[in-house]
């Protein structure tokens, strides 16, 4: 059930442009692929909690950690491991670090920050 699909905070399907960066993971070019929100998954798959999430979304973490934690799952997982990713600053007008504080500050109403190796990976635990 959860395979072949993108998690962020909403249900979609976008066209995406592949390009030799990528290309490791499928064909140079164009392609739809399929979006599904955290909680269709979450709640799909009946699990009651969740060890390790680990969120690695080049730039989507922005939107769908927030999105995790609004409806109530961020107490259901146990650690958080992230890469926030500083290339997507153009599209935050604040700033990207401006987004990176505002997620780390929602996480730390249930988790807390373990370790962090800046634009690499945080992990963070459940309180």
């Amino acid at each position: 059930a959860a395979g072949g699909f993108f998690l962020n905070q909403s249900t979609n399907t976008q066209t995406v442009t592949v390009d030799e960066v990528d290309h490791r993971i499928m064909d140079v070019g164009t392609t739809e692929i399929k979006i599904r929100s955290f909680k269709e998954v979450y709640e799909e798959l009946g699990v009651d909690t969740i060890d390790l999430l680990a969120i690695n979304t080049e730039g989507c973490e922005y939107t769908t950690i927030p999105h995790i934690l609004d409806n109530g799952y961020g107490p259901k997982i146990k650690n958080f491991q992230i890469q926030f990713h500083c290339h997507v600053d153009a599209q935050f007008p604040d700033g990207v670090e401006n987004e990176v504080e505002k997620v780390r500050n929602q996480l730390s109403e249930t988790h807390d920050l373990d370790w962090s190796y800046e634009w690499t990976f945080d992990n963070w635990s459940l309180k």
